[in-house]
């Protein structure tokens, strides 16, 4: 019996396979095969502690927070709303966050809530908030559109930071800045008339006494020759400089020391208006004493600056400069029949308008600027006038 030989069957190698670093990617895509995607896995612990740390960053908040919903309602405020405002926070859920703004800013508020319904975010918005008792303060706010986990608004976050301390703060420095400033125009001012007092006392006297010199001298010459006739140019060329000395000394001393200054002074400028084409004339129906002669040069300086904006902008034909005393108040008024202003001057920074303004809070006093009513400009400045025709001194801007 023969045996059969076995058939010698050749196994094949498996193909290589690459190997695999690290777990492998995961998928971020579901295949048709796979099913449904699986929901994610939740850590409750770590999820509980995050609401708890968000909880406390709203409730402990250093400035108020309040939640309004949509309807302009408030939601819910943190415990800095109770402390600022006065309100418990089971009082406040359900009535108008208006109910927490000065009803001054009532308006304003309502524009920007709108704005932020938009879903555009208010940042440092200054307002005027209430407390519940009817103190009002002033606030920085800022509003943002709180949205669902569709993208849907939901309500407002409103973050209230008090500023009462910081505006007080600059209240302060600015009233020391003011007195600062105040003092060193004094001294500017005192410096200004002494030399102006110089020029006049010394070299206008010097001046005079040459002037009257050449001038007898060019007299006692019995023949007119070439020397007389450089005498008299000499004369002249003295008379000139003389004038221009004084001219020097009325610019740095344009009122005098008594109280009827400022009325010559302005009486004066009139006058001196009055030398080109336009026509200038100053009233003053009643006397008007102003004992402080820097209240009185401020005033006059003032007048000066809109007289010269009637010439050069206005292009003005008539000016009146006028002083009265009414009521305490002390007002010049300088009016034009010229173009006129528009808003947009207003609001600029040249034309010496910041010069006036500056010049009427130094002295306390109101300035307004506006058309008069047949047309032309109207620079008016009120100043309160105390005992002995004193303004009364000037107080933090």
């Amino acid at each position: 019996m023969t045996k059969k030989k076995k058939k010698s069957v050749t196994k094949k190698k498996p193909a290589p396979v690459a190997a695999k670093i690290g777990p492998a990617p995961r998928k971020w895509w579901v295949d048709e095969q796979d099913g449904p995607p699986r929901p994610q896995r939740v850590d409750l612990p770590i999820l509980t502690r995050e609401l708890r740390r968000q909880s406390r960053v709203f409730m402990e908040g250093a400035d108020p927070i309040f939640i309004e919903d949509l309807n302009g309602r408030i939601a819910d405020c943190n415990l800095e709303v109770e402390r600022v405002y006065g309100w418990s926070r089971q009082e406040l859920p359900g009535k108008p966050a208006l109910t927490l703004v000065s009803p001054k800013y009532h308006e304003y508020a309502t524009k920007l809530l709108a704005r932020c319904r938009q879903g555009e975010t208010i940042r440092s918005a200054e307002s005027l908030h209430i407390t519940k008792h009817g103190q009002e303060f002033p606030v920085l706010i800022t509003l943002t559109l709180m949205r669902n986990e569709k993208g849907e608004p939901e309500g407002i976050a409103t973050i209230a930071k008090v500023i009462t301390q910081m505006k007080e703060t600059v209240a302060k420095k600015t009233k020391e800045l003011h007195s600062a400033e105040r003092k060193i125009l004094e001294i500017a001012g005192v410096e200004q008339r002494r030399i102006g007092q110089d020029l006049h006392d010394s070299l206008g006297q010097e001046l005079t006494a040459l002037s009257l010199l050449v001038d007898n001298l060019a007299h006692s010459l019995t023949e007119k020759g070439p020397q007389s006739v450089a005498l008299h140019k000499i004369t002249a060329g003295l008379k000139r400089a003389q004038a221009q000395v004084r001219e020097l000394s009325r610019g740095l001393m344009p009122v005098d020391v008594d109280s009827e200054g400022l009325m010559a002074a302005l009486n004066d400028l009139a006058r001196r208006a009055s030398d080109g084409e336009a026509t200038c004339r100053f009233s003053c129906q009643q006397q008007v004493l102003v004992d402080d002669n820097t209240a009185a040069t401020h005033l006059f300086r003032i007048a000066q600056e809109a007289v010269h904006n009637a010439l050069k902008h206005s292009k003005a034909k008539t000016i009146t400069i006028s002083l009265a005393h009414k009521d305490g108040q002390i007002t010049l008024q300088v009016k034009d029949d010229g173009v006129g202003i528009q808003k947009s001057d207003l609001e600029k920074t040249g034309m010496g308008l910041t010069s006036l303004r500056y010049r009427a809070d130094l002295i306390n006093a109101r300035l307004n600027i506006t058309t008069g009513d047949n047309g032309g400009t109207l620079v008016s400045c009120s100043v309160a006038r105390g005992r002995g025709g004193k303004p009364q001194p000037a107080r933090a801007l």
